[in-house]
């Protein structure tokens, strides 16, 4: 079975409940609402988690210590042949004057072990970006699936 990132092209945005106004600050041909996604807005961040999946986006949210603990939950449902990866994780501050602040040009900031990254990277290594207030941005791995992780390893 291949995984799904060689299966798709393009990454997108889910931006969670909290984080659509947000939207606006990344690139409008990539943003998903749940609307779109056919996502309630009373849905379960583990509904979320798994839509994502199926779409191949990167979640964006405000909310970002529940989505972590969800994909971690996901990525260990992994089974010796099927793929369980994502797509990384946008952990955005909540008030709007900061987000009105600290988004715009965000895919320039990011960065990991000091070597500049795109939204791509974010999306094809299951990168967590944490924007905080304070004017950093963090980047570090979410993790891969079991399955991945042997692919990886052979």
């Amino acid at each position: 079975m291949e995984d799904g990132k060689t299966e798709m092209r393009e990454y997108k945005f889910l931006f969670d409940n909290d984080s659509q106004a947000a939207a606006k600050f990344f690139p409008e041909k990539r943003v998903i609402t749940l609307a779109q996604a056919k996502v309630s807005t009373a849905a379960s961040d583990a509904e979320i988690v798994a839509r994502a999946r199926e779409l191949g986006a990167i979640i964006v949210t405000a909310n970002g210590e529940d989505y972590e603990k969800e994909i971690k939950r996901f990525l260990q449902k992994s089974q010796r042949n099927d793929c369980y990866d994502l797509f990384g994780l946008v952990v955005i501050p909540n008030p709007a004057a900061i987000q009105e602040r600290m988004l715009p040009g965000l895919g320039a900031k990011l960065r990991i072990n000091e070597k500049a990254i795109s939204w791509d990277d974010v999306w094809r290594e299951n990168y967590l970006v944490r924007v905080h207030s304070d004017s950093t941005v963090d980047v570090r791995e979410l993790g891969r699936c079991f399955y991945c992780k042997k692919l990886a390893s052979e």
